[in-house]
Formats: C-alpha cells, sequence, structure tokens
C-alpha cells in the first residue's frame, strides 16, 4: 500500500504525456500512475474503464515479471482495484 500511495503522490510532478509514453514502453510505475490520473481525472478526463486497463496491464507486469520482479502482493493489490 505505501508503494502505491507514493506513486499517487508522484503523479501531479510528471507531465501526462510523459507517463503515458513511458507506459507504453513498458514502465510499470507509469502504467500506475497513468491508471490513477484517469481514475481521479488528474490532468485529463476521468475514465475508470480507462484507469483499469492501465492497473490490470501492471498487475500482469507483476504477476509475470515482466520488467519488475514478480511480486504476486502488488499484483493482487492492483487486480483489486480492477475489481471495484
Amino acid at each position: 500500500e505505501e508503494y502505491l500511495q507514493r506513486l499517487y503522490c508522484e503523479a501531479a510532478n510528471i507531465p501526462l504525456y510523459s507517463a503515458i509514453e513511458r507506459a507504453k514502453m513498458g514502465d510499470v510505475d507509469m502504467m500506475i500512475i497513468v491508471g490513477y490520473r484517469y481514475e481521479i481525472g488528474l490532468g485529463i478526463a476521468k475514465n475508470t474503464n480507462v484507469a483499469f486497463d492501465w492497473y490490470k496491464k501492471a498487475a500482469e507486469c507483476y504477476k509475470r515479471g515482466d520488467g519488475v520482479p514478480v511480486d504476486m502482493d502488488k499484483a493482487i493489490k492492483l487486480y483489486n482495484k480492477v475489481q471495484w
């Protein structure tokens, strides 16, 4: 949970276009930040469907160890965000 809170705090300090480009290139932290920005409408129109798509991509990276170490705790927390 602390990990996600840290990313949420950083979200406003990262230009949106940069975060999206980095997320598309596989940066898992940026996937979470982009998801959060869409979830709350920070600098972009609020869109929970798009937010949840980014959270799911990040969760799958943690589940598979794609660009990050396998971390099922982080994967589950992100999958849980997609569920609500």
